[in-house]
């Protein structure tokens, strides 16, 4: 495509040479009169022509690659588009809810009829099992910070009530055995012959749905529950888990020195759209302040947001959807001091679709504080409540005129 756009015909290497000739014989006709191609000077001439087509080629490069319509190359679209305030999106992950579809625990329990519970698994709405909703909800409770009926938070959204819940799971700084790294479960799903990274992600809600939690390792799990009214046997009343496709990644800083305006770059590839976050926190890791992200609309930078925190940075896209972060000068958005914890997730980029059978009946066990504080585990099965297609490829450069078209890529579907 560059070599597309390029003319040779006026300084190609035989052109140039022919007119370094032509000069010569017309102003210094009684200097110049060996001509044969073996002679040295003629090597001259040829050395002067190879340069001058490499210095051609390379402005003539330079020249399209800094014009929005002929521009080839995606770091060039994206500097040009910075100049008019057009921020390029980035991928957008797969995600939805899991479901519970069964619990056990290690620790001593017992139903109203004196049925023991402890280590036994307990599948939702067991058609075979009188009992499954009391010595569902009895074994979860004891794994709740409290118990279900008192949510932290509770939102209907459309015609399905969302709580949210707490799980008393051993965190990081407890147990460096956990099964929540950097405050995630990380799973691998296969379909179809390919093998994705997800993340089980601690969720919250508002008036507006559910979405992930900012990341904190040093926190308890967050889980839902949710009821559409439809009875237990409906894949959408029970208790929920978030899922997101990609992997967590924590990327410690320490900001030693005030300098403004300071900009770096994460040189991380497939950096979702969605899922940035910069933390300041202390020595012991505990987070002390969230910074916020300027919107990614067009018009709106550092300096011209609507955001009156002055905690805030910039989010620059780079090639193959790694960032920039830029941070203020001190007036308009305050200087980053301190230590920082950078989180991004690498999400893979393209129309994807999930089938709901990718997800049925997986499992994980995580340790967790009981009531008398005694260290016991317990283990989730999970199942997809439906089919996951709501990724979305990065904005790419391919188009008429290098101009930048969102949504173009091959589709990826798995199962």
């Amino acid at each position: 495509t560059a070599f597309g756009q390029i003319n040779f015909t006026a300084y190609d290497y035989i052109a140039v040479k022919q007119s370094l000739l032509d000069y010569l014989k017309i102003h210094y006709p009684e200097n110049f009169n060996d001509y044969i191609e073996s002679s040295q000077f003629i090597a001259l001439i040829e050395m002067f022509a190879y340069v001058a087509e490499i210095l051609a080629y390379r402005v003539d490069m330079s020249i399209h690659e800094n014009l929005l319509p002929t521009a080839t190359r995606k770091q060039s679209i994206l500097r040009l588009a910075k100049l008019i305030s057009y921020s390029a999106s980035r991928n957008l992950p797969l995600r939805g809810l899991v479901k519970i579809t069964s619990i056990s625990t290690s620790e001593n329990l017992l139903d109203s009829q004196g049925n023991s519970l402890t280590n036994r698994t307990i599948v939702w709405n067991d058609q075979t099992n009188s009992l499954w909703r009391e010595q569902f909800f009895a074994v979860i409770n004891k794994v709740l910070t409290q118990s279900y009926g008192n949510p932290f938070k509770s939102f209907q959204v459309d015609n399905t009530v969302f709580q949210q819940y707490e799980l008393q799971n051993l965190v990081e700084t407890i147990s460096a055995g956990s099964v929540f790294k950097n405050g995630v479960i990380s799973t691998t799903v296969s379909a179809g012959g390919n093998s994705l990274n997800f993340d089980i992600v601690p969720s919250d809600i508002d008036q507006n749905g559910v979405f992930e939690r900012d990341p904190n390792p040093n926190s308890f799990f967050n889980l839902l529950y949710t009821d559409d009214g439809y009875g237990d046997s409906s894949d959408t009343t029970g208790f929920m888990m978030y899922i997101k496709q990609g992997s967590l990644i924590k990327l410690p800083y320490v900001f030693d020195k005030s300098i403004p305006n300071r900009s770096i770059d994460i040189n991380v590839s497939n950096i979702n759209d969605s899922d940035v976050w910069v933390q300041q926190v202390n020595q012991t890791g505990l987070v002390t302040s969230t910074w916020q992200s300027v919107p990614n609309v067009v018009g709106s930078n550092l300096i011209f947001n609507n955001i009156q925190n002055l905690n805030k940075y910039e989010i620059e896209t780079l090639e193959n959807d790694q960032i920039k972060l830029i941070f203020g000068d001190g007036d308009f958005a305050n200087i980053p001091l301190g230590i920082f914890n950078i989180w991004v997730r690498s999400s893979i980029s393209g129309n994807i679709s999930l089938p709901k059978t990718a997800i049925t009946n997986d499992s994980t066990t995580f340790g967790y504080t009981s009531k008398n504080g005694s260290t016991e585990s317990c283990t989730f099965t999970y199942s997809l409540t439906a089919a996951l297609q709501n990724s979305a490829p990065t904005e790419t450069s391919i188009g008429s005129g290098g101009l930048p078209r969102l949504g173009w890529s091959p589709s990826l579907v798995l199962g």
